[in-house]
């Protein structure tokens, strides 16, 4: 056997027996072909199945490698309808075309796949740019006060001195989730009335017939998901106190979130308690989205119904309500005044984004298997791309039922004499046995941390119930 550059034998690698009839593969092209099944192996959505399915079908492979190298060849010899020159080829000539695109060159169906998600989120922006005139004009009437009041506990309070952040918890699983069916059946019968008077025959029949499509969080696409932290006008609210057990203290913790660098992809939005706002405000973001389909309809586009109905119509219909379905609530809780600093999660790509990473690494070492092999790692990727993730930190906290999500949102000052901290300008201490002696050492807490001369401290004046 000749030796290679690198001082290795060249051949067949040691293995099991291979019986009469079987390929037996070159070191260079399983190098190659590793190369080519890790990318596919580790890319994402329907991939993920379609490699693991062939990897089911290849269990009988006689080709004896490092584990993560295994099941990479494995999965090629499966793939019978690609013979092993064909893939050498396209492994020592790839084009360059769309690279950016993250398309593998040469490939047909990945290329339409790209070229319609392109069509599809240039049709969601056009939806988009529509409502954003729409709701500039409610949230310039919509001024935040000077203080908004974060109900916590003492350990809250804790925390989030010394994070400077608050966290923003799953909806679902906070105290008031029941109040998400109440902004559901509101928002399904606005938006039923609303499509009840389309004359348009076009647009008629393009429109979905399923009672509730526009609740993005129980049909939309993905898996967003809703966390949110919430705040009062008000600093001293009997109600609030109640949700706290006789064991434990409260606080509401009074912010200026006018001098706030808010996180991105996060809002501050006012609760609606008013039941003829709701469906006003309901009606308006379905009509301007009605006026948006229609327009892309029209002869002058060139678009056929099905380019836009059922999606991305119903995404941009479910986007555009995602953040009612968290502000509209009850009219029995309007003493409350309450605001949201809300943030929409895509769980999926995030968890997207954490698998890309461990791929990575993963690559990152199989990249110098190979290069002990004396070949180095093609570098083909999928018409998925990367994922569409910020980078959120999901995080979980035990509860009487169960794990809670959530994320911090960090809450820091511009500028002023609480630049790059917390902006907590007042303390309020719940009702507590004792009053006096749980102010004083809240008082010392609160200067070691730099609170003191701007942050007001104060007592609830509501009575303690024994």
């Amino acid at each position: 056997m000749s030796e290679s550059p690198r001082g290795r034998r060249r051949g067949p690698l040691p293995g099991p027996a291979v019986p009469d009839g079987e390929e037996v593969l070159s070191e260079e092209p399983i190098a190659e072909a590793v190369a080519r099944e890790l990318v596919i192996l580790t890319s994402q959505e329907s991939e993920h199945r379609r490699a693991d399915v062939r990897f089911r079908r290849a269990r009988a492979g006689h080709v004896s490698l490092d584990p993560v190298v295994e099941i990479a060849v494995r999965a090629r010899r499966s793939r019978s309808s690609r013979p092993l020159e064909s893939c050498d080829r396209a492994a020592t000539a790839r084009p360059a075309r769309r690279e950016d695109e993250g398309v593998p060159p040469g490939d047909p169906h990945e290329e339409s796949i790209v070229d319609k998600r392109h069509q599809i989120e240039d049709l969601r922006q056009e939806f988009r740019a529509a409502q954003q005139a729409r709701s500039s004009e409610v949230l310039a009437r919509r001024e935040p006060p000077r203080r908004l009041y974060h109900y916590t506990t003492l350990s809250g309070l804790l925390g989030i001195t010394s994070s400077q952040s608050l966290w923003a918890s799953d909806v679902r699983y906070m105290n008031d989730a029941s109040e998400l069916a109440y902004a559901a059946e509101l928002i399904s019968d606005a938006v039923t009335e609303t499509l009840s008077k389309v004359d348009n025959e076009v647009l008629r029949a393009a429109l979905p017939e399923r009672r509730g499509f526009a609740n993005a969080f129980e049909y939309g696409i993905g898996r967003t998901r809703p966390f949110v932290a919430c705040f009062c006008e008000e600093e001293d609210l009997l109600s609030q106190w109640r949700g706290y057990r006789a064991s434990e203290t409260g606080y509401s913790l009074g912010m200026d979130l006018r001098a706030v660098a808010i996180p991105p992809n996060t809002h501050l939005r006012k609760v609606v308690y008013d039941s003829a706002e709701q469906r006003n405000e309901v009606r308006d973001v379905v009509e301007v989205w009605l006026r948006t389909a229609e327009s892309l309809l029209g002869p002058e586009r060139g678009l056929a119904a099905e380019d836009v109905f059922p999606y991305p119509a119903i995404w941009a219909l479910q986007e555009a309500l995602a953040e009612h379905h968290l502000r509209l609530k009850h009219p029995g809780f309007a003493e409350e005044r309450e605001w949201r600093l809300i943030k929409l999660v895509d769980v999926r790509e995030e968890l997207r984004l954490l698998d890309q990473r461990r791929t990575d690494e993963m690559l990152r070492v199989t990249r110098e298997q190979m290069r002990e092999l004396g070949v180095e790692m093609p570098d083909m990727r999928t018409a998925w791309g990367e994922a569409n993730a910020e980078g959120v930190d999901i995080k979980f906290r035990a509860s009487p039922i169960g794990l809670v999500p959530y994320v911090e949102l960090p809450l820091r000052e511009r500028a002023g004499v609480f630049a790059g901290r917390l902006p907590l300008w007042h303390v309020v201490q719940g009702p507590t046995p004792n009053p006096e002696l749980s102010l004083e050492s809240v008082e010392m807490y609160l200067e070691s941390r730099g609170y003191g001369f701007h942050t007001e401290l104060t007592a609830s004046h509501i009575p303690l119930r024994q």
